[in-house]
């Protein structure tokens, strides 16, 4: 402290003089947290907050948090802390499709921004056809590409024929076909009426075996 300054200080009284040293309070309150684009401060009704407090952001409808970004602010020496920008727009998840399920390393995600691209695998009971593209794309409207079809039915065993009877296939013997069985005139049905075209681990088959027409029955 210079000379100059000593000799001012020293003239006024102990009183003022040490309330003009006494250093300021501190009272470590902020104000409201500052805007963040495309997001809104958790107030929870405060205008004032204390020393160290957290106040945490949510992403506005339509708007996601991007993986990895901070989210929240502190207070900290009367000045909230910097947070960049953290939502963007995405895709909502990808649709279920009927015959192909998201691979897994996609599924825990749901942040997909425009441009990203997912794959599918197909389903048990289904098979790829390698002409068709398995993905879909998040387009600049924030819509999935339409998918392709890339999996077909797999196709259950040719039936085999019945002694004494028929198998019916009235569609086709693909995935989720049914098959029906009768019997010559005379001849009576014994096991199931029908059967169906399954899933069977990676492949498919009938669910049901193939019934026996037995024995003649009698004759009024």
């Amino acid at each position: 402290m210079s000379p100059v300054l000593l000799s001012l200080l020293g003239g006024l009284g102990p009183q003022l003089l040490l309330l003009l040293l006494r250093p300021p309070a501190a009272s470590g309150d902020c104000s409201l947290p500052p805007d963040v684009p495309n997001a809104q401060a958790t107030l929870e009704s405060l205008t004032s907050f204390a020393e160290g407090r957290r106040v945490t952001y949510k992403c506005n409808k339509g708007f996601v948090k991007v993986p990895g970004k901070a989210d929240s602010v502190v207070c900290q020496n009367n000045k909230w802390s910097e947070l960049a920008e953290f939502c963007n727009r995405s895709c909502d998840f990808p649709a279920r499709l009927r015959f192909a399920s998201l691979k897994k390393s996609y599924t825990h995600q749901n942040y997909f921004p425009e441009g990203s691209t997912v794959e599918y695998e197909c389903r048990a009971g289904y098979i790829r056809d390698p002409s068709l593209s398995g993905n879909i794309t998040c387009l600049q409207n924030f819509m999935w590409s339409k998918p392709d079809e890339f999996c077909k039915k797999r196709s259950c065993p040719k039936p085999r024929e019945i002694e004494n009877g028929h198998v019916n296939i009235t569609t086709d013997i693909l995935l989720g076909a049914n098959i029906y069985f009768s019997c010559n005139a005379g001849y009576k049905l014994v096991g199931a009426a029908s059967s169906f075209c399954g899933s069977m681990g990676n492949t498919v088959g009938w669910t049901d075996e193939f019934p026996e027409c037995q024995g003649k029955t009698e004759k009024f």
